[in-house]
């Protein structure tokens, strides 16, 4: 039922009835109209709470469209990009189909210009295959004359060859002699220094025994064979200078080992004494090791008698015995031995033998 039908049906009051009857009446009618507001309160509240459900209603439907608009238009972007791509894709594509098109006709009017080079190819093979035959028969004709030309420049290398190891091998045996008489110099070295030093010490001695008048005999004697030894020094030092056969290197290590100090040393004297020719002497036995030195010989002055000489060869000392009865020195000559006793003119005579030795080798290398 609607409001405006109740509304119609309310009674109207009037002014006959008795007051009680209208005050019942005017009551009645207010609480119908009451009652009829009630129903009408709850039929705007159940309406307003359609109306609500029905705007939440409308409300998700506008958050799901939302959403939906959304992602249409991301997936509108997308599609967009893609299409502009395939837009660049398909305008790439088509300048690249531009290119190679031009590329095709550039091609097919060259291959029309092939057809005369094809046979102007054809010609040249043949012309190089006949070149090529003509150059094998001159590579065949060269071989044949230059066979004899190498075989005759191996024979003449291998000639060379065989002379320069022959030459090699001289000059290996060269350098080992001169090696040799380099150890060997030096081993004279050391022995002409330890002779030095007991000749040093022997003429001390004996100047001290020997009388002041006997004195000048001895260095004169002394001066005169210093001066013959040096004479024969002279001499092959002068011969060593007018060598032909061998190098300026080796005979400058010949001159050096003839005239080096060690062997100076061996004439301490000078003297202006005119001199008589030169004296040669024989090697027997070469020096074979050298003697250390004793500090005994120091002390030879303080004793009384001399000492004993031990030698081997001609120079070599082995040992020094004391006694004091005299003195004696053993010198052995192959397997022969002798004993004489040590004076100035032993020690004379053992210079002028070790700078006969130092002659000897020299010369057994020419």
């Amino acid at each position: 039922m609607d409001i405006s039908m109740l509304s119609n049906k309310i009674p109207t009051f009037s002014y006959d009835m008795s007051d009680n009857e209208q005050y019942k009446f005017q009551m009645e009618s207010l609480e119908q109209k009451i009652h009829y507001l009630e129903i009408k309160l709850k039929r705007t509240e159940e309406e307003r709470n359609s109306v609500v459900n029905e705007n939440e209603d409308l409300q998700n439907l506008l958050f799901t469209a939302r959403e939906s608009k959304g992602q249409c238009e991301s997936k509108l972007l997308e599609t967009k990009r893609d299409l502009f791509k395939l837009n660049d894709e398909i305008q790439r594509l088509d300048s690249l189909c531009i290119s190679n098109s031009e590329a095709i006709h550039s091609i097919h009017d060259k291959l029309h210009d092939l057809y005369p080079l094809k046979s102007l190819l054809g010609q040249i093979r043949e012309e190089s295959s006949m070149v090529k035959e003509e150059l094998h028969l001159l590579k065949c004709r060269y071989d044949a004359t230059t066979k004899l030309e190498l075989h005759t420049q191996e024979q003449l290398y291998e000639s060379r060859l065989i002379h320069l190891e022959s030459v090699l091998e001289e000059m290996k045996q060269g350098e080992s002699q001169f090696l040799r008489l380099a150890e060997e110099t030096n081993v004279l070295k050391d022995q002409v220094d330890y002779l030095r030093e007991l000749s040093v010490n022997t003429m001390k001695t004996e100047t001290e025994k020997d009388s002041f008048k006997n004195l000048p005999v001895k260095i004169y004697e002394n001066r005169v064979l210093e001066n013959e030894l040096r004479n024969q020094f002279a001499s092959l030092c002068h011969s060593f200078s007018n060598l032909r056969g061998f190098s300026s290197m080796e005979r400058d290590m010949l001159l050096a080992a003839t005239s080096s100090p060690e062997v100076e040393d061996i004439l301490p004297f000078q003297s202006p004494l005119p001199t008589s020719a030169p004296i040669t002497h024989e090697i027997v036995e070469p020096l074979k090791e050298i003697p250390h030195k004793d500090s005994s010989f120091n002390d030879m002055d303080n004793e009384s008698g001399s000492g004993y000489l031990l030698v081997h060869g001609k120079i070599k000392i082995n040992n020094i015995h004391r006694k004091n009865n005299g003195t004696t020195t053993t010198t052995t000559t192959g397997s022969n031995s002798m004993f004489r006793p040590i004076t100035l003119q032993s020690l004379k005579q053992d210079k002028v033998n070790l700078l006969a030795d130092i002659i000897t080798k020299i010369w057994i290398v020419f």
